[in-house]
């Protein structure tokens, strides 16, 4: 297989060496060899890749939904026409929420597997994950098996979840991104959510679940120097232990400290205070905030 340097694909291509780096970096594509010396190679697949995205932002998409669009149809073998399957949106929605109603977990794996197929994760958890969980969350009360409809997706989604999340992650080479819950907080499902747009990013993100000490942050920190860390806080209250524990945090790693969930709409100020980035209560918005701060401070290094 033929390798080119950095400087032959910015010829190939048109996009400048400086472009390039930023785009691995922030994107985690291209993904070039290295030599032993560190040089980047890259091969005529990762020009042609890079082509591919070229004529994706001529056609209007961004740079981060052209890399989106081009993962998926690696994992799928080929092209899809998204204006072609939008009308199918509502569709997903209905046969996921009448497998949850029927329990019937073979309904469900091939109503939440079908636009996997098809489409960037983050999009599907858009249009079909967060509105079914929305209308589901909404019903809790006033069904008979409200509680029973909302465990039993719930469970599903974050065993689904938990097996792509590894998945995407193993591929990725980007920044790393620590992603935890507070201590005393055991709603991880949007977190893990977060977590999945974060890889469809090309970050590489180090997940380390619910209810976690804050101590025992730093060592881990240390160890791998991640862009940031994202902590999770939706029943969890502010107390002077919490403010502690933050304050003893900030210093002690090397990246911004940033906080999502209810802690974080309801305690702006407090966080601020104690060195740490709210970042707001919708997980979705959250991650997109804490993305873009990185990139900011990357730019700016």
């Amino acid at each position: 297989m033929e390798y080119f340097p950095i400087g032959r694909v910015a010829e190939l291509t048109g996009i400048s060496p400086v472009t390039l780096r930023a785009w691995e970096r922030r994107y985690g594509l291209p993904v070039p060899h290295r030599t032993a010396s560190g040089h980047r190679l890259f091969s005529m697949a990762e020009v042609e890749q890079l082509r591919r995205v070229l004529t994706l932002m001529e056609s209007g998409y961004s740079i981060s939904r052209a890399v989106e669009r081009i993962r998926a149809e690696e994992e799928h073998g080929g092209r899809f026409d998204e204006d072609e399957q939008e009308y199918k949106w509502p569709t997903y929605r209905q046969r996921l929420l009448e497998a949850v109603d029927n329990f019937d977990t073979t309904a469900l794996d091939s109503a939440y597997n079908e636009p996997l197929t098809l489409f960037p994760v983050d999009l599907v958890i858009d249009e079909v994950l967060l509105p079914v969980l929305e209308q589901i969350g909404s019903e809790w009360e006033q069904r008979d098996d409200g509680i029973a409809r909302e465990h039993f997706f719930s469970n599903y989604l974050r065993n689904k979840i938990g097996t792509r999340f590894n998945h995407e992650v193993q591929r990725r080479h980007g920044p790393a991104l620590i992603l935890a819950c507070l201590p005393g907080e055991s709603h991880e499902l949007g977190l893990m959510l977060a977590g999945l747009v974060a890889a469809a990013r090309g970050y590489r993100v180090l997940y380390l679940g619910s209810n976690l000490p804050l101590s025992k942050l730093q060592p881990v920190a240390t160890r791998t120097t991640p862009a940031g860390i994202a902590l999770s806080g939706t029943t969890v209250e502010w107390d002077a232990k919490l403010e502690k524990d933050l304050r003893d945090l900030v210093p002690s790693v090397p990246s911004p400290v940033y906080v999502g969930g209810d802690l974080a709409e309801n305690y702006p100020g407090p966080l601020r205070a104690v060195g740490v980035f709210p970042v707001g209560r919708d997980f979705r918005e959250g991650i997109e905030r804490i993305i873009k701060d990185i990139r900011q401070r990357r730019t700016a290094e």
